[in-house]
């Protein structure tokens, strides 16, 4: 089953809101130290123990884990900060005794950046979908309107549980979609 939405309600706009915070103040932070420091490539994969889009305390900063694309300059600078075997076949982790890391690590605790980016899910918002198989679709139009396509993976209903969610016909959403194009 596939229904369609626009979303307004206040509680979703404002996670996603908090998220793309999160994720702009954590690529900013990020294009920042690889500057600084040297890497190259601009793809990264991070995380640590805390909470989702939101700084990790400084008490858990040796927690926090870099990986960053594996290219020719980078093995240059930095292959003995590296552990030996990539990461997803096109990434590479620094030790965690590497110096690189552990002022990464700091800076992220100091500087208050958010680690672990976690999207919104709506089926939180969708009583039948919160404990089954689902897929999601969201953005935002021109005009600042949030769609969501939501795809149930099983026959259940999807029916939101609260207010703020209008349903819309297919393609309705498609026809904004290819607007953004």
């Amino acid at each position: 089953m596939e229904k369609f939405y626009i979303v307004r309600n206040q509680k979703a706009l404002q996670d996603i809101k908090e998220e793309d915070e999160a994720l702009e103040q954590q690529k900013q932070f990020i294009r920042e130290f690889f500057a600084e420091n040297g890497i190259n490539g601009g793809e990264y994969l991070m995380g640590g123990l805390g909470g989702y889009n939101k700084p990790i305390p400084e008490m858990f900063e040796s927690n926090i884990w870099l990986c960053v694309k594996d290219t020719q300059e980078n093995r240059e600078k930095h292959e003995k900060e590296f552990k030996k075997n990539p990461v997803r076949g096109y990434m590479r982790e620094f030790k965690k005794s590497s110096k690189t890391l552990k002022k990464f690590q700091h800076e992220c605790a100091v500087k208050k950046i958010p680690v672990n980016i976690y999207p919104i899910h709506f089926g939180d918002y969708f009583g039948q979908l919160r404990y089954s198989g689902y897929s999601q679709q969201y953005f935002k139009s021109s005009d600042d309107m949030l769609f969501l396509r939501i795809i149930s993976k099983n026959d259940c209903e999807i029916i939101p549980e609260t207010d703020g969610f209008e349903e819309i016909k297919g393609s309705e959403f498609f026809i904004a979609l290819e607007s953004r194009k």
